[in-house]
């Protein structure tokens, strides 16, 4: 399963980008017999760290990392694949990839994006495991 959910994301929607909401729990839900009743459940929930020195900029200069010190705003996320109610699978805190917000701001985007792979699939069946940015 592959997924992204970046909404209405150009340079001109800042200063403050969209990012998964903290104290909420992501879940989507996979039925595999066609019953209609989940099988697996990828729960995700997400943390958010803000630079101390900064209150509203999300970056001071280029981005080119994931740890970048421009990056005034990151995100971690927590995941949890559920098989028919029991965890079978928890990864985390992965940082989640910045915003792409203009080349000015992230001009190593495109280089980054294809570097992070998010979640893969073991080659042992039934047994799922995330795989976050390449370091």
């Amino acid at each position: 399963m592959i997924s992204s959910w970046i909404p209405f994301e150009e340079p001109a929607g800042g200063p403050t980008f969209y990012r998964f909401e903290e104290g909420t729990q992501y879940d989507l839900n996979v039925d595999n017999d066609g019953d209609a009743v989940a099988d697996y459940t990828i729960a995700g929930s997400f943390k958010t760290r803000r630079a101390p020195r900064i209150v509203s900029p999300y970056n001071t200069g280029p981005i080119n990392s994931l740890d970048d010190p421009n990056l005034n705003l990151k995100q971690n996320y927590t995941l949890q694949v559920i098989y028919k109610g029991n965890v079978e699978a928890t990864v985390g805190p992965v940082a989640t990839l910045y915003n792409n917000v203009g080349d000015p701001s992230t001009p190593s985007f495109l280089r980054q994006r294809h570097r992070y792979h998010g979640v893969q699939s073991s080659k042992r069946r039934n047994r799922p495991h995330f795989r976050g940015p390449d370091r």
